[in-house]
C-alpha cells in the first residue's frame, strides 16, 4: 500500500501540471483513469468537478480542491486515453523511484488516506 510520504514523492517528482493533475485526480478525487481523461476545464461547475461515471454511466459532483481547480485551469492536454494515463503515473512513479500504480493512487483515496 502506498503512503502519505510517497504520493507527496510522487507530486514533488512530476515535471509539469498535467502530470500533477492525473496524480491528484487519482490520489484526492478517486477518479478512475477513464474519468481523467474526460475531465476538462469545462466539466468545473463552482467548487464541483461534474464527470461521468463509469460504472453507472451518469454524472456525479465532486467536491473540487483548489489545487485541482488550478491544474485544470493550467494543464495544457489531458491524456484521452487510459494508457496514457497509466503511462503518466509510471513515468512520475520511476522518477521518484517509488512502485506505483494508478490503482494504488486509488486504492490510497477509497482508503481515506487524505482524509483530514
Amino acid at each position: 500500500m502506498i503512503t502519505r510520504c510517497e504520493v507527496d514523492m510522487l507530486i514533488d517528482s512530476c515535471e509539469n501540471n498535467t502530470e500533477r493533475l492525473v496524480i491528484f485526480a487519482f490520489v484526492d478525487l478517486g477518479l478512475a483513469a477513464l474519468e481523467i481523461c474526460n475531465i476538462s476545464i469545462f466539466n468545473i461547475h463552482g467548487k464541483w468537478l461534474v464527470v461521468k461515471d463509469i460504472t453507472s454511466n451518469k454524472k456525479k459532483g465532486l467536491f473540487l480542491p483548489s489545487n485541482i481547480d488550478k491544474l485544470l485551469c493550467s494543464a495544457p492536454r489531458m491524456p484521452k486515453d487510459p494508457r496514457e494515463i497509466r503511462e503518466v503515473v509510471l513515468k512520475v512513479a520511476e522518477r521518484a523511484d517509488i512502485k506505483a500504480t494508478p490503482t494504488d493512487l486509488r486504492r490510497f483515496s477509497d482508503n481515506g488516506a487524505t482524509q483530514g
